[in-house]
């Protein structure tokens, strides 16, 4: 799905990071030793799949083949902890991008303001 979405929009951006990771990690506590705890806090924050960039303007893009409802909070999610932890840079733009979307989604998208694309394999 993702190589389809480039192959019509990869000119559009100046570039793409993958795997970025936002929000806060597992902290297992300080009986762990510290280097358990570093690693569990890394590991354990979200990962959004990509961000688009245009100039300083980022696009969080999620991507999956059927979007559901989980989709949408993993967005709102990612765009929350974003802003947070980017407080001066511009508020992010969201794009959902998937191959098909679940029954009653078009809907839940729209009303939380979270564009789509529809993309074929």
């Amino acid at each position: 799905m993702w190589r389809a979405w480039l192959r019509l929009h990869e000119r559009e951006y100046d570039r793409f990071d993958y795997n970025d990771r936002v929000g806060p990690g597992h902290d297992p506590g300080p009986t762990a030793p510290d280097y358990i705890r570093t690693m569990s806090i890394k590991s354990t924050r979200k990962r959004i799949d990509a961000v688009a960039w245009r100039g300083s303007q980022p696009l969080i893009v999620e991507v999956k083949d059927r979007a559901t409802l989980a989709a949408v909070g993993q967005i709102l999610g990612y765009r929350t902890h974003w802003r947070i932890e980017h407080p001066n840079g511009p508020p992010p733009q969201m794009l959902l991008v998937a191959n098909r979307l679940a029954a009653g989604m078009e809907e839940v998208l729209k009303d939380h303001g979270v564009p789509f694309e529809l993309v074929s394999l």
